[in-house]
């Protein structure tokens, strides 16, 4: 531990520090050495289960148990903190990232929100679904919803499609617009949905399992859906063509048979990480649907816990149901990185409670926070900065430091 300064002491003085564990990974290798717990209230009176900043960062959007969706505002990036740098009171309080008065609370939905996504090309706009048979659109510059989309069965996730101008798109599909998503859910289909009509899908694609979760290629190409047997399937976006499938799941033991997809993220084009209900992450080649790495340590075997992965694609980061946050280093050799090859962290002191959502910050995020840092001191610096939310409903902002 790196000696705090007497300035250091003031700035984080009252700020919880939080220690995180090595399973076989050497004391200099470790991440997370100045962990401080820099802001947590209340976002919710009970369950949060999805979390997710918008485009440019400035909003960060939860919904959970209550049905209700609630866009927070970050501090700095918003001009909300006004805060005078003349006592020890002020200085503590200038490390907040989240103003704690909800920006926008909409409570148009009846039933536990599954999945939440903001518009590529519009920052503005954000889609909610939900296990009321509803996905709503929202503009954060109103207070009611844009449209609302109705569904046969609960829906369990949404995709934006990844917007483009015309001059870098390389696809040639004949819709519309490129201003539409994709949900998918209980009922077995993938609608496809433009942000201008709400009154039926334009285009629908039939599944034999229920989706569990949806995502588009980085490029638009190929649409990636997975279902709640653990397979994944990939779908021409040109002409909605099934091109084949591969599962997620174990040779042995309990969860041979495969367990719910509970979200898909990609590293590339060709590489994607995906989370399973089994309690493992896979690193896996979308070409061919090999596996090329294997993380496990967590636990993840009830909910819709998410993984998500650092800007520069080298840290993978999940909530688990054990109370701990975990980490995995994506370049270690290893093939199976099992529980012993991670970093983990207990974020909040109540032994019941434990994160539903974890995620480290972005580069441009992290940037303009350490520009608010050197306005009280050249001795202090953030390395990282991760956002987790609570079964409990709490939203929790954790920043590791390091000190010159």
């Amino acid at each position: 531990m790196v000696k705090i300064g007497k300035e250091e002491e003031i700035i984080l003085e009252g700020k919880r520090e939080i220690k995180s564990k090595l399973y076989s990974i050497k004391e200099e290798n470790k991440k997370l050495k100045n962990l401080y717990e820099i802001q947590i209230f209340k976002g919710e009176p009970e369950k949060i289960w999805v979390g997710k900043f918008s485009k440019d960062g400035k909003y960060f959007a939860t919904g959970g148990h209550s049905g209700v969706i609630k866009i927070w505002e970050i501090l700095y990036l918003n001009n909300k903190n006004k805060i005078e740098l003349n006592n020890k009171k002020n200085i503590i309080n200038y490390l907040d990232f989240f103003q704690e008065d909800a920006f926008k609370i909409y409570s148009e939905h009846n039933g536990d929100i599954t999945d939440i996504d903001w518009s590529n090309k519009n920052n503005n706009l954000l889609i909610s679904v939900s296990v009321d048979y509803f996905a709503i659109l929202w503009d954060i510059n109103l207070n009611n919803y844009v449209n609302i989309y109705k569904h046969d069965s609960i829906v369990a996730s949404v995709s934006f499609f990844p917007y483009f101008n015309n001059d870098n798109n390389d696809n040639n599909f004949n819709f519309e617009c490129n201003d539409f998503f994709i949900t998918g859910g209980f009922d077995r289909k993938i609608r496809f949905w433009s942000i201008n009509s709400y009154e039926k899908p334009f285009k629908i694609i039939f599944e034999n399992e229920y989706i569990t979760s949806l995502n588009f290629l980085p490029n638009g190409n190929l649409i990636v859906a997975g279902s709640s047997d653990g397979k994944i399937s990939l779908y021409d976006i040109n002409n909605l063509r099934y091109l084949y499938s591969f599962k997620c799941r174990n040779k042995q033991g309990k969860f041979s048979k495969g367990t719910k997809i509970t979200n898909i993220v990609f590293k590339n084009i060709n590489e994607c990480i995906i989370s399973t209900n089994d309690s493992r992450i896979r690193y896996m080649n979308i070409n061919d649907g090999s596996l090329i790495k294997k993380f496990k340590g967590h636990l993840n075997e009830q909910g819709i816990i998410k993984v998500n992965y650092d800007d520069n694609y080298n840290i993978i980061i999940s909530a688990s149901e054990d109370e701990f946050v975990y980490l995995w280093d994506i370049n270690n050799n290893d093939y199976i990185i099992k529980e012993f090859r991670c970093e983990y962290f207990k974020p909040f002191k109540d032994n019941k409670e434990f994160a539903t959502y974890s995620e480290m910050v972005n580069e441009n995020l992290l940037r303009e926070y350490n520009n608010k840092l050197r306005k009280i001191s050249n001795n202090i610096f953030a390395k990282n900065i991760i956002v987790n939310t609570s079964i409990n409903g709490n939203i929790q902002v954790c920043v590791n430091f390091e000190f010159f």
